[in-house]
């Protein structure tokens, strides 16, 4: 624990390396300490950092998600689960079931983060996310869907069988984020199929802009 401690002290001076790896396309993964909190990042990407994980941060307050605390939480692209992280810090502890295909990212979850979470029922499935929604069944209050490989989303993200699929495990009053940045220039096509798909379904949404590089859309079922 002292250890532990001394690092994440000299982590307010420099970032701490903790681990790194390839994921399945070859990109470095990083995890490092930053200023006392787990960072997870690519070479183009942070994917995840503690309860300072800027994009949701600012998401969950401006879709007013600690407003009505979610029981459960669909994380798809968990990361090291900073949608789960957020709620934690305002006193939330939603069960949730973190959906992650990197085998490398879902050891660092299991090593460094889980024990940390252990007021919710925590789930990890270290699978293809397509694959983990033919297979639930439950409802899910907050889902949300955050997934890279390195900083391009995947095209699958905007096809209407993976909206619909998702947005089918919504709780009646349940919300949906899909964070998606605008650059390289095939994430900005993959926005254009998104908005296609969502102005076609039954849905409400609408857009938030988190400075000039993501937009997260947040998405109710009517």
């Amino acid at each position: 624990m002292k250890f532990w401690t001394f690092w994440k002290l000299i982590s307010y001076i420099t970032d701490v390396p903790i681990d790194e790896g390839f994921d399945l396309e070859g990109n470095k993964l990083q995890l490092l300490l930053r200023r006392g909190q787990l960072l997870l990042a690519s070479p183009n990407m942070i994917y995840s950092y503690g309860d300072r994980y800027q994009v949701l941060r600012e998401a969950y307050s401006h879709f007013e998600v600690y407003s009505s605390p979610p029981e459960n939480v669909l994380l798809l692209g968990a990361g090291i689960a900073s949608g789960l992280q957020l709620l934690y810090s305002k006193g939330i502890y939603s069960n949730a079931v973190l959906v992650e295909r990197e085998s490398l990212i879902c050891r660092w979850l299991h090593s460094y983060v889980i024990s940390r979470l252990e007021k919710s029922n925590v789930k990890v499935l270290c699978e293809d996310v397509r694959k983990v929604l033919d297979s639930l069944n439950d409802d899910f209050d907050l889902i949300v869907v955050d997934i890279f490989v390195d900083n391009l989303v995947p095209a699958f993200v905007g096809q209407r069988s993976f909206i619909e699929k998702m947005l089918e495990l919504l709780s009646s009053n349940g919300l949906a984020l899909i964070n998606i940045t605008r650059e390289p220039a095939e994430n900005r096509e993959l926005i254009k199929q998104v908005e296609e798909v969502l102005n076609d379904l039954s849905v409400n949404y609408h857009t938030f802009d988190v400075g000039q590089k993501n937009i997260v859309y947040g998405v109710r079922r009517k």
